[in-house]
């Protein structure tokens, strides 16, 4: 299994538990109430948002992982496009980091 299914398969058990945000204004929210405990950015997310996130997480010392494409999430969560997944939970957070090593 790939980086990118297991980054997927550990998606769908946070997104179960109701543990993710989804897409910008959600992930954003989260990150300045200090309640995101890492961000993963699509490859294809756009340089504005990316580095808005960068300069956020890095003041909150939140990890950025980066794999997949905004289409890819998309289809994987039954939405046009998601670009930008925040994990709120430190558990699903280091299974994710585990993954990326």
């Amino acid at each position: 299994m790939n980086e990118f299914d297991q980054t997927l398969k550990m998606l769908g058990f946070a997104h179960r538990a109701r543990k993710l945000s989804l897409g910008m204004t959600s992930t954003l929210n989260l990150l300045k109430k200090g309640k995101t405990r890492a961000i993963i950015l699509a490859s294809d997310v756009s340089q504005n948002a990316d580095r808005k996130f960068q300069t956020l997480a890095a003041q909150g010392k939140v990890p950025i992982f980066r794999c997949g494409t905004k289409s890819q999430f998309g289809h994987f969560f039954g939405r046009e496009e998601v670009g930008i997944i925040g994990i709120g939970d430190a558990s699903f957070a280091k299974a994710i980091q585990k993954i990326f090593g």
